[in-house]
């Protein structure tokens, strides 16, 4: 489950990281997680945790029919993982959220305090611009180190199932209690797993704008897609000889499906 000592250098170069927010990775709660979802789900993880997700701004570079638009919002030029995630489009999965992580903590017997911490930094995170009033009943310090190690690691990474372990030690220290690693596990998973599932869901949403909620959209904007790669290769095509062009229609055309009659006539004439 990408733990391998390539992948987290890769991690630290990346994120910032040193050795110390590496073993602070609450990795066995992550695979529980990990582990309980479907392999389509695995592997859209694993690219949204490395940094892989075909986000527009990737794509533009290689695709020449995508703009780095956001396919939900239209308003951001540089669709990006955090606007994934941040999109004005999103507000009511972020709504969900919230309400499924408190639930989630509550259920699994989060210390109060720790449930208020976690969900006040999320919010800040997702929205920065707000004001937030002066907090005069400051947390624990047993939370104030959870906090600043969580915040070491990125809020924006806690959406991506990077929590620290601190959370498990802090909520068994408040409840004067110690937790064994059964236990413990089950803590962590009650806050990655709804943080995992909103990705999905947004992931979800993002593509059916970007091709198409039902079978028919989707076919109808792949049939436009490959008219408009159908009319660039006439246009080039146009400097060939007939013979030429024939031999290039066979080769390269004639793999994109469903072509149109007159398309092709216009091409072999």
């Amino acid at each position: 489950i990408c733990y391998t000592p390539a992948i987290e250098k890769y991690w630290k170069q990346r994120f910032t990281w040193t050795q110390y927010d590496i073993d602070n990775l609450d990795r066995k709660a992550f695979t529980r997680v990990f582990m309980s979802l479907p392999k389509p789900d695995q592997r859209r993880i694993s690219q949204f945790r490395c940094g892989w997700l075909p986000v527009n701004k990737r794509c533009c570079k290689w695709m020449k029919d995508r703009t780095g638009m956001c396919p939900c919002c239209q308003i951001c030029e540089s669709e990006s993982v955090d606007h994934l995630l941040r999109c004005s489009h999103n507000k009511h999965h972020t709504g969900e959220l919230f309400t499924s992580l408190h639930t989630s903590m509550e259920k699994a017997n989060f210390h109060p305090k720790i449930i208020t911490c976690i969900l006040d930094n999320v919010s800040r995170w997702f929205f920065p611009n707000d004001i937030y009033p002066e907090d005069h009943d400051p947390p624990p310090e047993c939370i104030q180190e959870a906090v600043e190690v969580q915040a070491s690691l990125g809020w924006g990474n806690f959406l991506r199932g990077f929590i620290a372990t601190q959370w498990i030690d802090t909520n068994a220290e408040l409840h004067e209690t110690r937790h064994d690693t059964p236990k413990a596990i089950s803590l962590g998973a009650a806050l990655i797993r709804p943080c995992l599932h909103f990705f999905l869901k947004r992931w979800e949403e993002r593509n059916a704008s970007l091709h198409g909620g039902t079978k028919e959209e989707r076919e109808h904007k792949q049939q436009i897609l490959r008219n408009k790669r159908i009319d660039e290769y006439a246009a080039a095509s146009r400097r060939l000889i007939p013979r030429d062009r024939k031999i290039l229609f066979i080769h390269t055309v004639a793999a994109i499906k469903k072509l149109r009659p007159a398309q092709q006539k216009n091409w072999l004439a």
